[in-house]
């Protein structure tokens, strides 16, 4: 679930991902698109939020670059982002 939360006069945006203990192979992909019918490419989480074997993936597959960018993931150690490599794109994961 995707919700924006406002704290200290500032919209903090969150994505709660729960798998329910089911298998990495039950996967949240990142398929959004806008009011006018286009895929959303950048996407960005001031906190993702992953617990239960959750798995998080960007779409691909429709040759059209896509990022994501979060400032803190929270969680029980049991998540996944998966980053998957095309041709001619490059995945990178930074914690900070």
């Amino acid at each position: 679930m995707m919700f924006s939360v406002h704290r200290n006069s500032r919209v903090y945006e969150q994505l709660h991902l729960d798998n329910a203990g089911r298998s990495w192979d039950h996967q949240y992909i990142l398929d959004e698109r806008s009011a006018n019918g286009s895929p959303i490419t950048r996407f960005y989480f001031d906190e993702l939020y992953l617990f239960n074997n959750a798995s998080l993936q960007l779409k691909t597959g429709d040759n059209t670059p896509r990022s994501l960018e979060c400032y803190k993931i929270y969680g029980d150690a049991s998540g996944r982002i998966y980053l998957q490599v095309g041709a001619g794109s490059t995945r990178s994961l930074s914690v900070m």
